[in-house]
Protein backbone atom coordinates (compact mmCIF):
# COMPACT_ATOMS: atom_id res chain seq x y z
CA UNK A 1 0.00 0.00 0.00
CA UNK A 2 1.71 3.19 -0.63
CA UNK A 3 2.35 5.72 2.38
CA UNK A 4 2.28 10.01 2.13
CA UNK A 5 5.97 11.24 1.68
CA UNK A 6 7.49 11.96 4.96
CA UNK A 7 10.27 13.35 4.46
CA UNK A 8 11.01 17.27 6.39
CA UNK A 9 12.23 19.06 3.28
CA UNK A 10 9.23 20.30 1.36
CA UNK A 11 8.98 19.53 -2.30
CA UNK A 12 8.87 23.43 -2.45
CA UNK A 13 9.49 26.44 -1.33
CA UNK A 14 6.96 29.33 -2.01
CA UNK A 15 9.22 32.69 -2.67
CA UNK A 16 8.39 36.14 -4.07
CA UNK A 17 10.74 37.29 -6.99
CA UNK A 18 10.49 40.82 -9.52
CA UNK A 19 9.94 40.19 -12.58
CA UNK A 20 9.50 42.53 -15.91
CA UNK A 21 5.66 42.58 -16.82
CA UNK A 22 7.36 41.25 -20.59
CA UNK A 23 8.90 38.02 -18.66
CA UNK A 24 5.89 37.09 -16.63
CA UNK A 25 3.91 37.73 -19.74
CA UNK A 26 6.11 35.20 -21.78
CA UNK A 27 5.60 32.67 -19.12
CA UNK A 28 2.15 32.75 -19.13
CA UNK A 29 2.05 32.95 -22.98
CA UNK A 30 3.72 29.47 -22.60
CA UNK A 31 2.08 28.30 -19.92
CA UNK A 32 -1.32 28.81 -21.86
CA UNK A 33 0.32 27.28 -25.24
CA UNK A 34 1.12 23.86 -22.92
CA UNK A 35 -2.54 23.76 -21.63
CA UNK A 36 -3.43 24.19 -24.83
CA UNK A 37 -1.19 21.23 -26.00
CA UNK A 38 -2.53 19.22 -23.64
CA UNK A 39 -0.32 19.89 -20.94
CA UNK A 40 -3.77 20.45 -18.04
CA UNK A 41 -1.54 21.88 -15.27
CA UNK A 42 0.11 24.45 -17.11
CA UNK A 43 1.33 27.05 -14.94
CA UNK A 44 3.67 30.24 -14.88
CA UNK A 45 5.34 29.00 -11.91
CA UNK A 46 5.74 25.56 -14.09
CA UNK A 47 7.20 27.68 -16.65
CA UNK A 48 9.88 29.61 -14.29
CA UNK A 49 10.70 26.08 -12.96
CA UNK A 50 11.51 25.06 -16.05
CA UNK A 51 13.71 27.70 -16.73
CA UNK A 52 15.81 27.69 -13.48
CA UNK A 53 16.25 23.61 -14.05
CA UNK A 54 17.83 24.87 -17.43
CA UNK A 55 19.64 27.48 -16.02
CA UNK A 56 21.37 25.26 -13.32
CA UNK A 57 21.71 23.01 -16.57
CA UNK A 58 23.69 25.53 -18.24
CA UNK A 59 26.00 26.50 -15.05
CA UNK A 60 26.29 23.04 -14.26
CA UNK A 61 30.32 22.12 -13.78
CA UNK A 62 31.23 26.13 -14.21
CA UNK A 63 33.26 28.02 -11.98
CA UNK A 64 32.09 30.96 -10.24
CA UNK A 65 34.23 32.87 -12.49
CA UNK A 66 32.52 31.69 -15.40
CA UNK A 67 29.24 32.32 -13.92
CA UNK A 68 29.96 35.44 -13.40
CA UNK A 69 30.93 36.21 -17.02
CA UNK A 70 27.86 34.33 -18.36
CA UNK A 71 25.35 36.98 -16.21
CA UNK A 72 27.49 39.50 -17.73
CA UNK A 73 27.52 38.29 -21.13
CA UNK A 74 23.92 38.51 -20.91
CA UNK A 75 23.16 41.48 -19.34
CA UNK A 76 21.06 44.19 -21.39
CA UNK A 77 22.66 47.37 -21.75
CA UNK A 78 20.55 50.51 -19.80
CA UNK A 79 19.39 47.89 -17.08
CA UNK A 80 19.27 48.46 -13.32
CA UNK A 81 21.45 51.25 -13.41
CA UNK A 82 21.55 50.89 -9.56
CA UNK A 83 24.32 47.79 -9.92
CA UNK A 84 27.94 48.72 -10.97
CA UNK A 85 29.42 48.07 -14.19
CA UNK A 86 30.11 44.34 -14.87
CA UNK A 87 32.90 44.82 -17.27
CA UNK A 88 34.53 46.57 -15.03
CA UNK A 89 34.37 43.70 -12.53
CA UNK A 90 35.66 41.65 -14.64
CA UNK A 91 38.14 43.50 -16.43
CA UNK A 92 41.70 42.31 -15.84
CA UNK A 93 43.92 44.10 -13.01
Amino acid sequence: MPTLDTRDTPLYRIIAVNLEVRATDHADRVATILREEGWPRSTRSLVIRKALERLLEELDGKSAREIFQFFVDRRAPGTDTRTPDPVALVAPK
